[in-house]
């Protein structure tokens, strides 16, 4: 968006320029390196007035972040194991210093490592067990490497192709349990997955790990395919088991390997990227009814996308929250409420719509 800018710009557009900054900064009031870089472009604009709002606007930002991280004694643990890291990654600088970041793709972070407090990579293959294992390098990227394909679910849609093999590499191992343990990580707070086929598998193995996290997520499936892949409803009992609630789903949907299939839009949900929770009440016995406790579960909620359900728990124990601190964590994870500028409205039908 700042390119649609200098070309609106170039073209004589000045209005139009200064709008696509406006979005930036609207989205993005904690990042104060794209907050610095608009305000210099404003400038070259000769828009002072905009530029010196720009960068108030960072300022206050940079206040807001340090009354959150003021009050978190040590890091927040967050680990991503196999799904880019986008999520975290995308935490701005000021509230990342107060993160540490456990990274299984080695992809996934970049030039962006060094704004974390602390950055582990993990360097192996994570499996349910320890051992040898044969790693099935395929030319599709996103499938097993290490559990053997149902060979009627790549038939049924048509994807045979991407289960081929390029190279088999033999490899130990290692539990996930195992591998924090090594990095001295005994908690997590925040875990992403995206382990094709082990993930609940990995999720059991790590029970005292996430034990107390606020938010877990992992790639489930409601038609496994891979040999000794549970099942979509296993993981969510046993998740329930342990006081985690499903909270958001974001379903994939697959379509059949049938003649007319390209005329179709719906064929099969095939697995969700399931947001789990941690039941409030169990969570804060285990933490501690303390400040920190429910900003550490408000910033895990925030890293997994549910601002929403972030602010439900903030106003529901609001007693535990002191009000400066609880404007500022508004502020960051509800960018536009800094702006008064509602995204949401409510129907006279009481559905939720675009305002």
């Amino acid at each position: 968006m700042i390119g649609l800018s200098v070309v609106s710009f170039q073209q004589g557009d000045l209005p139009n320029a200064v709008n696509y900054i406006s979005a930036i900064v609207l989205e993005n009031p904690f990042d104060s390196d794209l907050l610095g870089t608009c305000s210099a472009l404003l400038r070259s604009f000769s828009v002072e007035e905009f530029a010196d709002r720009v960068e108030a606007i960072s300022d206050d930002a940079k206040k807001d972040a340090r009354t959150i991280t003021a009050c978190l004694n040590g890091f927040l643990n967050m680990a991503d194991f196999g799904s880019s890291g986008e999520a975290i990654v995308r935490v701005p600088s000021e509230i990342a210093s107060a993160i540490h970041f456990i990274s299984l793709d080695a992809l996934s972070v970049g030039s962006n490592r060094s704004k974390f407090g602390r950055y582990s990579p993990i360097n192996c293959v994570i499996a349910p067990t320890a051992g040898d294992y044969e790693f099935r390098e395929k030319h599709f990227i996103y499938a097993s490497s290490l559990l053997e394909d149902k060979q009627e679910v790549l038939e049924a849609f048509g994807l045979r192709d991407l289960a081929r093999v390029k190279a088999v590499h033999k490899v130990k191992a290692k539990r996930m349990s195992d591998a924090l343990d090594e990095i001295g990580v005994s908690g997590l707070d925040y875990f992403k997955s995206d382990l094709e086929g082990i993930d609940g598998l990995v999720l059991r193995d790590a029970r005292q790990h996430i034990a107390g996290a606020a938010v877990v997520q992992a790639e489930l499936r409601f038609m496994p395919a891979y040999e000794g892949e549970p099942h979509f409803d296993e993981t969510v009992a046993y998740m329930r088991g342990q006081d985690f609630e499903v909270l958001h789903l974001t379903n994939e949907n697959w379509r059949y390997a049938t003649r007319h299939r390209d005329h179709m839009a719906r064929g099969r949900t095939v697995f969700a990227d399931t947001v789990f929770v941690k039941n409030i009440d169990t969570y804060l016995s285990l933490q501690g009814r303390s400040t920190e406790a429910v900003v550490r579960y408000c910033l895990a909620c925030g890293v997994s996308g549910n601002a929403n359900y972030a602010e439900f728990i903030l106003e529901k124990h609001k007693e535990l929250v002191p009000c400066d601190l609880v404007a500022a964590l508004v502020n960051y994870l509800i960018p536009k409420a800094r702006f008064g500028q509602p995204q949401f409205a409510k129907t006279r039908l009481g559905h939720v719509a675009m305002s």
